[in-house]
């Protein structure tokens, strides 16, 4: 049995006027003497950012005989953010169970059940986003009015009202199960078949009441996502005599997957009292879509060992992919490694400071199919969008590219893993080098085409570099143990080659991914493409640019866009030190990047002077340029360049280069003798554990480097508007053995 319980507050927290200060700054842009705005107000982030709470029990039982063995445990999860109006309950079961026939025939089965419960408000891009709003909202709008209740505040909605009154329940019931059965033909050849499924359903409930959508609004959509895997093997493995070892395996898999959607929204309640969607009046969403995938895949694999001295393996494989065109949905891959262990040979046996060095190399293409289902295929769209005159219609959505194909990743790498002094040191160093073709890409097309872009196989990229990691014993005495592990990777990324791509005023090739980077041949495939932001002129009070000549210009246009850097970093890793002394333990864990940029999207609404009277703004602009104030941050307020001072530019840029405290543990082990007397307990420990506690970086207040607004885009990474900071937490827990 494990529990733990704890509480969590936010990394950061971006600073944002107060009252005082955004009366003061109306005052200096209008003229108009402080007195004559409002002087009460209600400070929002300080009402949305709460002390969140986390809690996690686990309970596991496992036994059996010498046939038969079981594993049962359940997990109950929960979690209160620090963010207003988010709450999390999770269930878990699991059942783990094997059964030995006979000598030669195995059985096992695994099953889990998890549920879900999240009762949430959006995280970030969106106004209904409790930390996206709060510091959007002006600070003179209340919550409440005179008597006490809601106010109604509009496009930026009242966020109490949200956390308050509104329905919005998010759902997740999963079940994973597997089973597989295991027969022995032959001594050394033995059949496998496996049998798997991952069956989702989501639920989302939204229902907002009048004094947040005018009449009120619903929304309920359901989806299902049914996965089911069957894999046959037939794997050999067998020694002749002492020195030879030979094994193969030759297998196929099929997987699918169907997805359902269903999705009605509808607006114009009679009453906030009337909760399911059947009661609106003007439905604005009827959908019931439905899709789904199958990946077919023939594999073999061969190894062979001469005295566990020299390594060979083989490996081909041939899989067939239902989301590319007919003529390409097949794709051969194959892997070829070798290994040398060198501390075998009798030139390094004996050796006082080497314990063991082996070399291995490998080189291997890979496939990747991850695209739309359908996104070879010319789609027509009908429904609402469909209808010509009032006469139900369809109309062409998507391109057809018959010719889309697979992604393929040819990758080497040469490592090198050594243990010296006793095994009291752990050297791994790898170089690897991975060209990866055939790029599936969402390019963009002209307009005239009826269509913005589609899927392709539209370049070539190479990714780059060298992994380490070091592990060590490095004091190790009577009571006493110091152990370090290191992992740092480089990593450089190129494109090497778009075809047929978009090509700016250089004559560069490049794939747009947002409005701030693009894809451009001879650079990351996440490269920031920006305005470069100069600075206020400390004689003139004005914002500049820099032309694409590198001057100074008054004038902000995007044509002077330039490369700025990738949002890829180029170092990356962790650094754990553990101490034990008398059954304690403690754990630090340090993580770090480098070389890397974050776009902050959201600067650009809180450095802009013109959403005065619209948003609250960063109190970085009361800092602007007067005769007496010549070295300032915003430019004169009577300037040309106070319209434009928020367009999107480097100014909203910032390096992503950090190191964080990722998890500092401390953990006591209860002595064996003590646990003895109790008859009852095998085994017990009592922890406390501080995560994301401390982060060292060059990033201002409420700027958080750990974010990307984007998911798993890879043609958008470092982006942020108003994402969250990550959670910093301290926990205390105990774990039980009987």
């Amino acid at each position: 049995m494990d529990f733990y319980r704890g509480v969590q507050n936010p990394t950061t927290v971006r600073p944002y006027m107060s009252l005082a200060q955004y009366n003061q700054y109306r005052s200096d842009r209008t003229g108009d003497p402080v007195s004559s705005f409002p002087q009460t107000g209600f400070d929002w982030p300080e009402a949305v950012i709460e002390q969140g709470k986390i809690s996690n029990l686990n309970v596991s039982a496992s036994g059996g005989s010498d046939n038969t063995t079981y594993f049962i445990s359940g997990t109950y999860f929960m979690q209160d953010t620090y963010a207003l109006g988010n709450e999390l309950d999770r269930f878990n079961g699991r059942l783990n169970m094997t059964h030995k026939f006979s000598e030669k025939a195995r059985f096992g089965a695994n099953v889990g059940l998890a549920k879900t419960f999240n009762d949430r408000i959006n995280s970030d891009n969106s106004t209904f986003a409790p930390l996206t709003s709060a510091f959007l909202h002006l600070p003179y709008n209340k919550p409440f009015d005179e008597n006490g209740n809601y106010t109604r505040l509009g496009f930026v909605p009242n966020l109490l009202a949200l956390a308050d009154l509104a329905q919005t329940e998010y759902v997740t019931r999963r079940t994973t199960a597997n089973t597989y059965f295991e027969f022995d033909i032959l001594p050394d050849l033995t059949f496998k078949t496996d049998w798997g499924i991952d069956q989702i359903q989501t639920e989302e409930t939204m229902r907002y009441p009048d004094i947040i959508e005018p009449t009120g609004q619903g929304y309920k959509r359901i989806i299902q996502d049914y996965k089911w895997l069957s894999t046959n093997t037939l794997n050999y493995q067998k020694y002749f005599g002492n020195d030879h070892f030979f094994g193969a395996l030759l297998g196929y898999s099929y997987e699918q997957s169907d997805f359902a959607s269903m999705t009605v929204e509808g607006s114009g309640f009679v009453s906030d009292k009337l909760p399911n969607v059947a009661s609106a009046a003007t439905p604005t969403i009827t959908s019931a879509t439905g899709t789904g995938w199958k990946l077919a895949s023939y594999f073999s694999r061969l190894n062979y060992r001469y005295k566990d001295k020299f390594l060979f393996e083989g490996s081909a494989r041939r899989d067939g992919s239902s989301r590319f065109g007919m003529d390409n949905r097949y794709g051969n891959f194959w892997a070829l490694s070798g290994g040398w262990v060198l501390s075998e040979e009798k030139f390094l046996q004996n050796n006082s400071i080497l314990d063991f060095l082996k070399i291995n190399t490998s080189y291997g293409i890979a496939g990747n199919d991850r695209v739309d289902n359908f996104a070879s295929l010319g789609l027509y769209q009908a429904g609402s969008l469909g209808d010509y005159a009032g006469s139900p219609g369809i109309y062409p959505s998507q391109p057809a590219n018959p010719t889309l194909g697979w992604e393929e990743s040819a990758q080497f790498d040469f490592t090198v893993y050594a243990t010296l002094f006793n095994n009291k040191l752990d050297i791994e160093a790898s170089l690897w080098n991975k060209r990866t073709t055939g790029l599936l890409l969402d390019v963009p097309i002209p307009y005239t085409t009826g269509y913005t872009s589609y899927a392709q196989n539209a370049g070539v990229m190479r990714n780059r570099g060298i992994d380490l990691m070091i592990n060590s014993l490095n004091v190790q005495s009577s009571g006493f143990e110091w152990r370090t592990i290191l992992n740092v990777g480089f990593l450089k990324n190129e494109v090497l080659e778009l075809p047929g791509a978009s090509e700016d005023s250089k004559g560069r090739l490049f794939v747009q991914g947002s409005s701030s980077q693009r894809a451009i041949e001879g650079y990351s495939v996440n490269t920031f493409y920006l305005v470069r932001y100069s600075g206020i002129n400390p004689e003139t009070g004005e914002a500049e640019w820099l032309n694409s000549d590198g001057e100074p210009t008054n004038t902000y246009s995007t044509n002077n866009r330039e490369i700025i850097g990738s949002a890829i970093p180029r170092i990356s890793g962790g650094l754990t030190n553990t101490f034990s002394y008398k059954g304690f333990d403690l754990s630090a864990l340090f993580t770090f990047t480098q070389g890397n940029y974050i776009m902050f999207d959201d600067l650009r609404f809180l450095y802009s002077p013109n959403n005065l009277n619209s948003f609250n703004l960063d109190p970085q602009l009361l800092d602007y340029w007067t005769e007496e104030n010549t070295n300032s941050f915003a430019p004169r307020l009577d300037g040309t360049t106070q319209a434009n001072f928020g367009q999107r530019s480097t100014i909203h840029l910032r390096k992503g280069d950090h190191i964080r405290l990722r998890n500092l543990s401390l953990t006591y082990n209860i002595p064996a003798n003590v646990l003895e007397r109790t008859n009852v307990l095998r085994s017990a420990r009592v922890y406390g554990m501080l995560q994301n506690m401390l982060t060292f970086s060059n990033l201002e207040d409420g700027l958080e480097p750990e974010i990307s607004g984007n998911g798993s885009d890879n043609q958008i990474q470092g982006e942020s508007f108003f994402t969250p900071a990550q959670a910093k937490s301290f926990t205390l827990g105990v774990s039980l053995g009987f």
